[in-house]
This record gives C-alpha cells, structure tokens and sequence, in this order.
C-alpha cells in the first residue's frame, strides 16, 4: 500500500509491504528527491533472523554504506530506524537471507518519508 500527501513545506509518503517471501536477497530502492529528508522504518521477520544493509546513491553515483550488512533477530522484536538524508539520491534497503536459503523468511515492513520542499529548507538556513 502507498500513500502520499503534501502540505505548503513537506512532502509525505508513506509504504507497507506484508509477507514478502525472501529465499536469498530482496532489495527495496527508495527515490530521495531533495535534501534534509527524513526516512523512518520498522521491519519484522517470521522463519528467523535476516541480515540488514542500506546504502545511500548521491546524484553523483557515490555510494556511502549506512548500516553496514548485520543480521537481525527480527523474528523475536521489530527493527525500527530513522535517519535523516542530507542530500538527493536513491537509498537501498537490504535484506539478505542467502546464508539460510533452504528456511525462506516472510517480511512485514513500513517506510515512511518525509520530504522538506528546498525552499523551506533554504528559508529556515538563512532565517
């Protein structure tokens, strides 16, 4: 499910994603149009553990490793997160189940973004 909406400053969006299946990897790009964008997410997992990673991809194609890859034992508590980019570019969660292939794990997950229109953000750094 997506949903979106706008007010004068930001810009919402908001996804959910029930029982995707993973055998080995999933991978969910995330488009970050403007700068000072704040992602937040909670994930969980049934079958086991899984491991996690995101990336950030600037506009320039430089990628910094956010959270390197770990895995979780989101089966027993969910994972939340929240972090805030300060540039556009595409962010890459990453779950990984190739250590486990033959025990598939299902995922439950929430992302929301919120997006400040740039020229909010110029506003309140001169203001």
């Amino acid at each position: 499910m997506n949903d979106s909406s706008t007010d004068d400053s930001h810009i919402f969006f908001r996804t959910n994603g029930t029982n995707v299946v993973i055998s080995e990897e999933w991978v969910l790009p995330v488009p970050v149009a403007n700068a000072h964008t704040l992602v937040s997410f909670t994930f969980q997992t049934t079958g086991g553990d899984i491991s996690f990673s995101m990336v950030f991809i600037g506009l320039n194609g430089e990628e910094e490793v956010l959270i390197a890859p770990r895995r979780l034992q989101s089966d027993t508590e969910p994972v939340n997160e929240a972090l805030r980019l300060e540039a556009a570019g595409t962010l890459i969660l990453l779950w990984d189940n190739s250590y486990s292939w033959l025990h598939k794990k299902e995922l439950s997950y929430s992302l929301q973004i919120e997006q400040v229109r740039q020229w909010q953000w110029q506003w309140q750094s001169v203001g």
